[in-house]
């Protein structure tokens, strides 16, 4: 019961490692208590000699989706506006700034010509 517990543990832990890892483990030397040591060893080679084929297809989904994002980002920086984008969202940051602070002066200095008539 507990060596079947251990075995699924170690199965789920297990599947998602690279098959060179796995042979790692399934070869491991004296880092291990015997009963643990077996218990991985036969996971190991379970994994190894089951079929792989969600695992290859996760890398490979992972792969081609890292790609995407790469070609992307290649493609926003290879337009030819990349750069005047940026340029033109600071000008408009700026003039925001701008018609701010014109608006709170204005109102500043109608309250100090209001004041001053009274």
């Amino acid at each position: 019961m507990k060596d079947q517990k251990w075995y699924n543990e170690l199965y789920l832990q297990y599947k998602n490692k690279t098959d060179e890892e796995l042979l790692k483990i399934a070869n491991s030397g004296e880092e291990y208590q015997q009963i643990a040591k077996d218990v991985a060893k036969d996971v190991a080679k379970d994994i190894l000699s089951s079929d792989r084929t969600e695992y290859y297809n996760s890398i490979k989904a992972k792969i081609e989706n890292d790609e995407k994002i790469q070609q992307k980002m290649e493609l926003t920086k290879s337009h030819p506006l990349y750069e005047d984008i940026h340029q033109i969202a600071g000008d408009i940051r700026f003039l925001k700034n701008l018609i701010i602070v014109g608006l709170v002066l204005g109102v500043v200095l109608i309250l100090i010509g209001v004041f001053a008539m009274i």
